[in-house]
Order: C-alpha cells, then structure tokens, then sequence
C-alpha cells in the first residue's frame, strides 16, 4: 500500500514538472516569434481582436485566469476544462456603433477526455466581412493546471461595396479580393494558492493570412502576411465574500505595437446577480485608448430542465464612441 501511495506521489511530481517544463517552454519560445516581413507593420489590422463577449467585457476583458465557461475559446482555451455539462452561447456588439461583431460559441466537458469546443465569429459588411471559425481543446495536464489549444480558421472578404467604386483615369481602381488563413492559441490556467489563480494565454503563436486582390485597371496585387502574436498574463483574486478580480497584461512583443493592461471586477449577490466593472489602456504608447466598462449578469436555474440561463450585458465608455455588448447563454448539465 505504501509503494502504491508513494506511486502516485512520483507520478503527481512528474506531472507538475511536466506541465512547468512545457509553460516555460513556451515562454522561452516567444520572443524568438517571427516578426511581420518587410516593412509592414506589426499592428494588427485585419482580424483585429476587439474584445468580445457580454460577461468578459463587462470586466474590461481581463478574462484569462477567471474564465470558467464557454467563453474560454475567446479568452483562454485552458478554462474549457471548468466548462458544467454543456452550454451555448451568443452574444452581440457594435463596436464605436459602427461595425457590427456576432459570436457563437458551444462549449462540453467529456469525462475523461477534457473540454471541447467550437465557436463562430463574424464581423463586418460588404467593404470588409471577416469569418473566424474556432476549434478548441483542454485538459488537466497536472495537479491544479490546465492547458488548451485554440485552431482559428479565416476567411475574409472585401471591396463589394458599391460605394466603394473608384474612378480615375478611365478605369475602376476599387480593390475586390477574399483572404484565407489560419491562427493558433495555447492557454495555460492554475493555481497560486487557495484564493489565487494565474493565466497565460499566447495568441496567434501561428497563423497566416493570404490575400488575393484585383481590380479593373490590374494594379491590384494579392499577398500573404501573419498575425502578430502577443503573449497575455494574468493574476486573479478570489474573495469570500463572492468578490472577484482580475488583472491582465498583454504585451504585443514589437517596438511598434503597445502593450495594454486590464483591471475588472465582479461582485455577486445571492447567487442571481452578477455586477461587473473595468478599466483597461494603453501602457507604452501615446495613444492611450482608455476605456471604462461596467456590466450585470442575470441567471436563473430551470431546475426540471436541468438549465441554467444567463443574460449578460456590458457598457464600453470609450474616447471615441461608446457602446454595448449583450450576450445570452444556455447552461445544462446532466449530472
């Protein structure tokens, strides 16, 4: 009995150097990331991440260590595995009121193989529709620890805008064209200590976009180019008092992009209401970009059904538009 408990011991410790192994690893791997090629910049352009999600926004977007639901294909692939049942959800935004952003995201845990998920995204309209469809997976990978991988595939199109025509010199210069590509997410997720948890989540580590373009008058070339990858880290206290929260770091790994950090919050009262707040901006950059968040969750059990149903809502104040988030999601577990 001794030599099993002493087993299991062994096997435990290894496991836990396994899974440091593998996150300092991944780590150590970063900086030696691919920049974009040439003279392009590293700011991100298309497939822009803005932040999505009713319930993380309502904290600013500081998601990564506290995560616990479906939501963990935007926010860390780790927290699929914290994931009750089965659960669906949706959510919608208008970001500065202008370009619209639809979410779809079906999370499971399999006992014994980990969590799944699959998720679909859609933003934009006939000047430029962006599609992301995401694939996920995470598991327990030692005591305490998590780990995920995220595959994104891309598909975008472009210049089908009427308005978008552009005469000159005898000839339509409006540039037309679609982008096919691919990106991928590993997320890490674990404890501190008792009431304290972490989060890494390193974003795009692969990806690539490749453009095709033309126009009527062939000056229009087609191309391909990466993501750039950005590496986020987070901390997450847990209180007694149901009060929770959360900072995050997101470093965008060049000279030319900012990093950004974000504070949130969340209070619930009776196990019905969530109340949410946050604040996140630039750190090394000019440009600023602050902005200031609040938002509320409502949940209520169907306990014949075996459901439970959120409705979330969040409010971006920002210095250039303000707008919301509303999100809908459908738990149910069989246990």
């Amino acid at each position: 009995m001794k030599n099993i408990t002493n087993h299991k011991r062994m096997h435990l410790r290894y496991k836990s150097l396994a899974a440091t192994s593998i996150i300092c690893l991944c780590l150590w791997l970063v900086p030696s990331m691919p920049a974009v090629s040439g003279d392009v910049s590293n700011i991100t352009g298309a497939f822009l991440d803005v932040g999505l999600g009713a319930a993380p926004m309502g904290m600013a977007g500081s998601n990564t260590v506290l995560v616990r639901d479906v939501h963990a294909l935007l926010s860390n692939p780790a927290g699929l595995t914290s994931v009750n049942g089965q659960e669906l959800a949706f959510s919608m935004t208008k970001q500065f009121s202008i370009i619209p952003y639809n979410v779809f995201l079906y999370g499971q845990k399999i006992e014994g193989v980990g969590g799944i998920g699959v998720g679909f995204l859609t933003s934009g309209d006939d000047a430029l529709k962006e599609n992301t469809v995401i694939l996920s997976y995470a598991r327990l990978i030692a005591k305490g620890i998590a780990g995920g991988l995220t595959f994104k595939y891309r598909q975008a199109s472009y210049g089908n805008n009427d308005e978008g025509m552009w005469d000159y010199n005898g000839g339509n210069r409006q540039v037309t064209g679609d982008a096919k590509g691919f990106g991928m997410d590993i997320g890490f997720r674990g404890r501190l200590a008792k009431q304290m948890g972490f989060g890494i989540l390193l974003k795009d580590v692969f990806s690539s976009v490749n453009y095709n373009a033309s126009n009527e008058v062939g000056t229009a070339k087609g191309g391909s180019e990466s993501i750039p990858t950005s590496l986020v880290l987070g901390v997450a206290y847990i209180s007694q008092r149901y009060l929770t929260f959360e900072f995050n770091l997101r470093s965008g790994l060049h000279d030319d992009t900012s990093d950004r950090f974000y504070l949130g919050a969340e209070r619930d009262l009776f196990n019905l209401i969530a109340l949410r707040g946050g604040f996140s901006q630039n750190v090394n950059s000019a440009n600023v970009n602050r902005n200031y968040t609040a938002g509320f969750g409502i949940g209520r059990a169907i306990k014949p059904m075996m459901m439970k149903i959120d409705l979330d809502f969040a409010y971006v104040i920002n210095d250039f538009q303000n707008f919301y988030h509303i999100g809908l999601k459908l738990e149910r577990n069989t246990k």
